[in-house]
Parts: C-alpha cells; sequence; structure tokens
C-alpha cells in the first residue's frame, strides 16, 4: 500500500463523528442502538425462520456449576428457557448433594425438567464436562460457562448456520460481557478462523458449537491441559478441513465478568538448521545516504546469516550513488542490477526474483532499518510453514508510532494499515499486535514469502506500478489457500518511501485512478469484507474502533 494512496485518502473520522448519538452516550451504546440485532422485537422474523428449518438437529448446553449460585441458576435458566430454537436439552454437571435445590429453582424459572439432566460433579471441569458428555444426546453440543447467558435467538443462528454449512464442525460466534446490573461492555468481534491466533490463545471464547460425533472421538475434554477449552479448541481444529471451521458473525452470548488474562504471546519459532537461503530484493534510485543506512545496517544487526542482497538500481545517476555501488560490488553477498526505465515496483521485483538464488524471497525497501537482529530468523520461522503464504514485519515510524501492523481490506475503500500512527506499544484489539496472527495482506515494504509460493501466483502484477500491487499479490496468494501472517516479533524502522518523493502530480494522480479501478474491478466486493476484521468495527479509521454508522 504506497504512499501516495495514503496522502490521497480522506480524513480519519473519529468515534464522535460517526454516528449522531445523544449526549454522554458510550461508543458501545451507541453501536447496540444502531446495531445490535433485538430478539424481542424481532420475534415475527425469528419465527419465519424458525418455521423455514426442515432440519432441526437436537443441541445439547452442557453446563458445570461448581456452586448452586442463585442468579448464576437463574441466567441459566434464561438461556434455555429463552431459546426461540425448540430442539436443546440441558447437562448440568453438579455437587449431588445439590441436585435437588438446583432441580427446583430451575423449575422455578420455568425450565421444563423434561429437559434437564443432572449428573454428579466430577473432581475437576474436566471430569464434569466429560460427564455431561457422556448423557449427552444432541447431535451437538455447546459448552456453557458458568455465568453466562445466551441471546434468544442463538441455537437458531447456530442451526441456521449448519443448513448452510451443514459439514460444519465447529461454530463460533461473537460476544460481550454482562454486568450483574445489565451493562454490557468488552465486545469480543471476532475474525474467521485464524489458527495462528489460536496458537497463542483461545479466541474462540464463548459461545461454540461443535459437533457431538467429533468431541466423542477426540476422547472429550482432557486433563492436565493449562486451558481445557483451548486445548479441545486447537485438538478439534488441528484435525479438521478449514472449510469445518465456521466463524458466525453474530453477538450470541453475554458473559459474566471475570479477572482479565495476561495478556498472550505467540511462541517465536526458529527453522530447523541448516536455514534456508533468503534473497532480499530492495529496489532503488540514488538516495545513497538512505540506501547505505539501509544495507549496513541489515549486515550489522541481521542474527540470521544465509541471505543474499540484490539491490535493482532503476536509473539511479548521482555520483554518491556511483560510489557506494562500487564499495558493496567488493560484497560477493550483494548483487546490483541495472534496471533502468520508468519506475515499476512490480517489474523490478519480479525481474529481481528471476535472478535470485534463495528458496524464500524477501521484498524490502529501501528506506527500511534494521534494530532488532532477530527479525528476518522471526519471518523466515513462519515463511517457512507450508501453509503460509506471505508474512510481514512490523514496521515504525523514526518517531516510535506505528507505520504497519497488517493491512485490513475495505478501510477507506481499498485497504488500511491497521494501527497506524498508534504508539509502538499499542497491545491492539484482542491483544493481536502482542502475538503473531492472520492477516488479508502485509505490506511489501517488508515482506517474506517462500519463492514457490511467488511463482506459483506470477509475482507481482506489473499493470499496478506503484499502489496496492502488495495487496493485490497478497490476495493472490490467499486465494491460492495460503495464510498471509503479521507477526509483532520482526520490528523494524520505516522512512516510508522517502526515496521516492511525494510530490502529487496529475500524471501520478491519473495512475493511482487507474490502479484503484483495477483492484476495483478485480477484487470488487471482496475489499469490504476482510475476513480478518469483522463488519461490527468501522471502515473509517485504522483503530478498530466500533462501526458507528
Amino acid at each position: 500500500v504506497n504512499y501516495l494512496w495514503r496522502l490521497m485518502r480522506p480524513g480519519a473520522i473519529s468515534l464522535s463523528q460517526g454516528a449522531a448519538a445523544p449526549a454522554g452516550e458510550a461508543p458501545y451504546a451507541t453501536w447496540i442502538r444502531l446495531f445490535d440485532e433485538d430478539p424481542d422485537r424481532d420475534r415475527t422474523r425469528h419465527a419465519e425462520r424458525l418455521s423455514a428449518l426442515q432440519k432441526r438437529p437436537l443441541i445439547s448446553i452442557l453446563a458445570v456449576l461448581t456452586v448452586a449460585e442463585p442468579s448464576a441458576l437463574a441466567r441459566l435458566a434464561r438461556s434455555a428457557t429463552g431459546q426461540i430454537y425448540p430442539a436443546w436439552e440441558l447437562l448440568l454437571a453438579a455437587p449431588q448433594a445439590e441436585h435437588d435445590a438446583i432441580r427446583e429453582t430451575l423449575v422455578t424459572h420455568g425450565l421444563d425438567c423434561a429437559r434437564l439432566r443432572l449428573v454428579n460433579a466430577g473432581a475437576d471441569e474436566v471430569e464434569s464436562l466429560n460427564a455431561v458428555l457422556a448423557v449427552a444426546q444432541g447431535d451437538y453440543v455447546l459448552p456453557l460457562a458458568q455465568g453466562a447467558l445466551l441471546r434468544p435467538h442463538a441455537l437458531l443462528e447456530f442451526a441456521l448456520t449448519l443448513t448452510q454449512h451443514p459439514d460444519a464442525k465447529l461454530i463460533y460466534a461473537d460476544e460481550d460481557l454482562m454486568d450483574p446490573d445489565g451493562k454490557r461492555r468488552d465486545w469480543r468481534f471476532k475474525p474467521v478462523w485464524s489458527p495462528t491466533i489460536l496458537q497463542a490463545f483461545d479466541y474462540l471464547g464463548q459461545p461454540v458449537l461443535m459437533r457431538h460425533a467429533t468431541v466423542r472421538a477426540l476422547g472429550g475434554w482432557r486433563a492436565g491441559t493449562a486451558g481445557t477449552h483451548h486445548d479441545i479448541a486447537l485438538r478439534l481444529t488441528g484435525t479438521a478441513e478449514p472449510r469445518t471451521i465456521v466463524h458466525l458473525a453474530k453477538l450470541l452470548l453475554h458473559g459474566a465478568p471475570a479477572p482479565a488474562p495476561t495478556a498472550p504471546m505467540l511462541p517465536r519459532p526458529r527453522p530447523d538448521l541448516p536455514a534456508p537461503r533468503v534473497s532480499l530484493i530492495i529496489p532503488t534510485r540514488d538516495r545513497a545516504d538512505l540506501l547505505r543506512a539501509c544495507i549496513r545496517s541489515i549486515r550489522s544487526r541481521t542474527d540470521y546469516e544465509n541471505f543474499e542482497i540484490l539491490i535493482v538500481d532503476n536509473g539511479s545517476v548521482e555520483a554518491a550513488t556511483r560510489q557506494l555501488f562500487a564499495e558493496l560490488s567488493a560484497d560477493r553477498s550483494i548483487r546490483i542490477l541495472p534496471r533502468p526505465g520508468p519506475f515499476n515496483f512490480s517489474g523490478l521485483n519480479n525481474a529481481a526474483v528471476r535472478e535470485a538464488t534463495g528458496s524464500i524471497i524477501g521484498l524490502v525497501n529501501n528506506d527500511i532499518e534494521v534494530t532488532h537482529g532477530e527479525w528476518l530468523g522471526e519471518m523466515v520461522a513462519l515463511a517457512m510453514r507450508p501453509q503460509t503464504g506471505c508474512v510481514g514485519a512490523k514496521l515504525l515510524y523514526p518517531d516510535g508510532r506505528i507505520q504497519h501492523a497488517g493491512v485490513v481490506l475495505g478501510l477507506r475503500g481499498i485497504a488500511g494499515h491497521a494501527y497506524c500512527f498508534a504508539p509502538a506499544d499499542e497491545p491492539g484489539y484482542l491483544d493481536r499486535l502482542r502475538m503473531a496472527h492472520n492477516v488479508s495482506a502485509v505490506t511489501a515494504a517488508c515482506l517474506l514469502v517462500r519463492r514457490e509460493v511467488y511463482d506459483q501466483v506470477g509475482g507481482l502484477d506489473e499493470s499496478l506500478t506503484v499502489a496496492f500491487n502488495d495487496v493485490d499479490f497478497c490476495l493472490r496468494v490467499a486465494a491460492a489457500g495460503y495464510l498471509n501472517l503479521w507477526t509483532p516479533f520482526a520490528e523494524l524502522i520505516h522512512h516510508e518511501s522517502v526515496s521516492r518523493g511525494r510530490d502529487l502530480t496529475a500524471a501520478k494522480a491519473r495512475r493511482f485512478a487507474d490502479e484503484h479501478a483495477i483492484m476495483q474491478r478485480r477484487w470488487g466486493a471482496a475489499l469490504l469484507d476482510d475476513p480478518y476484521y469483522s463488519p461490527h468495527l468501522t471502515r473509517d479509521a485504522e483503530d478498530f474502533s466500533l462501526r458507528l454508522r
């Protein structure tokens, strides 16, 4: 996503500009008022949707009560009895001595005893969950944490989703928290299936519907794991085809407040030795001072050793640049490739790839500066995974603010950099900036990809000479079945297109418009539907704030 697009975009829209909200109304309250579903208001519509369901699989709600606290029982009864969808049963594990009192309380709150089965709680949560799983009769199971409240249309939405995805093994939806006084907060609008995030923490959360037979085949929940539900999610998704893991972008559950978890961090893998050769490709035109700093930082500060540097000279004419090239030519790991002519970022990189000797291609701008030695090893480790496509780095402006933390489709029409101008230590929405995670695209200012993947999709599109070529490339890589990643553990400084200048001539504006049109024609509605973003978040800013208009 190049600098010209960044200069031509509209100004940022603050939360206060997003919607005409009553004075003092909190952003989430505004979102609820404008966009949240109201099951009571929509009961007629839901009844029509229910009547159209030809298959109504039985759903077993699984719950464990460690303490039969009245408010938790009330929420549990409300979760079940309030459901519009009728085909459900409630399986509850609780201490044997409290069964009668629990049953009486649930009946008082309107629960039909015929739908309820109580089993004796085990020694821990795992034993209790497996105990209720053993007596469940449903085609699907839905574990419900103590104090959680299912919204009335939750099971109906799951059943409707199953008609569209009959092979689904796991379906998860969005959630928020609800205080005892009914105030809602801490919304969690989740991305589509993101295996890299799940490795770091259980972003699936609640509610999660799982195929009963699949859970049984896995042996149910497993003792001795750090996170009971995280463990089964990893095991289930690890054996399932990605298409059978479905995200339902609807807020279907209110969780009970709990202590905040510590920030997750994804382990930082390293490739087995010998490390693959990396070809770092750096297009340039003059600005010897900038290029010298870039090359020097790579050579002196990079821990990873097996790499070559290909400098693609796009018509440099200054004496200082020629002197620098003469100096660099003495280094056998550096090659200078003359490529004069009009600037075409895609063409320059494609030409260099044809001469590269590495099995991993690294696209690097000449205004990048290495600050941490582990950057390349981190990116190589991720790029070597068979399912990985492009890998992007965390890029900071010289003043320490974030320049790039992954690309989000749909921001301001085409795409935008997540968290641009945020502080370097910004944790990000759902802690996404503290872990490697799946994204739709990353910037070619610092991008690694296996040579085989680059060749498979035909490299960068040379009709996109300056703008959007990286976004287009990443989208084609994703369309080929690979997952693009961004990692915070590869951190560099990006001076952002200093060597190309910032003059907005009429010719540049026309070129930008042409490249913008190419993207619109090629990708269409996909540019407004980033799977790793949420339709409930704003398209008017890069900060992952709520959609308020």
